[in-house]
C-alpha cells in the first residue's frame, strides 16, 4: 500500500521538478537575452561614439593631406622648365645635352636655345 501511495504521488512530484525546472530555464533564458541586448546595445553606443570621432579626423586628415599636396604642387610648378622658359629664361644644348658651364663650348660648336615658343641653332664663336 505504501509503495502504490508513493507510485501515485511520483507523477505529481515529476511534473512539479518538471514545471520549477521549466520555470528556472525560462528565467536564465530572459537573462541571457536581457544580457545580450544591453551587451549590444552597450556596443552600438561605442560604435556610435567612435563613428562620431572617426569621421571628423577622417575630415582632418584629408584637408590637411590636401594642403600638403598643393604645396607639392607648387614646389613643382616652381621648377617647372615650362614656366622658366615662360618667364623668359631659356634652355641651351649642345648634342641633345644641357649646358651647365661655358667652359663646356668652344668655337664652332652647335648649340641649340630652347625658348618659350621655339628654338634657335647657333654657332660658338667664343
Amino acid at each position: 500500500m505504501h509503495l502504490q501511495q508513493l507510485s501515485s504521488h511520483i507523477p505529481i512530484l515529476f511534473s512539479m521538478v518538471k514545471n520549477r525546472e521549466e520555470a528556472r530555464l525560462d528565467d536564465y533564458w530572459h537573462a541571457i537575452l536581457q544580457r545580450t541586448g544591453l551587451h549590444l546595445q552597450h556596443h552600438r553606443m561605442k560604435i556610435e561614439m567612435f563613428s562620431g570621432k572617426i569621421i571628423p579626423a577622417v575630415e582632418r586628415k584629408l584637408t590637411a593631406e590636401y594642403h600638403r599636396l598643393q604645396l607639392i604642387r607648387q614646389r613643382v610648378d616652381a621648377v617647372n622648365p615650362e614656366r622658366m622658359l615662360r618667364l623668359g629664361y631659356s634652355l641651351t644644348y649642345k648634342n641633345g645635352r644641357v649646358v651647365r658651364n661655358a667652359n663646356e663650348l668652344k668655337a664652332g660648336d652647335e648649340i641649340t636655345t630652347q625658348l618659350e615658343t621655339g628654338s634657335v641653332t647657333s654657332i660658338v664663336k667664343k
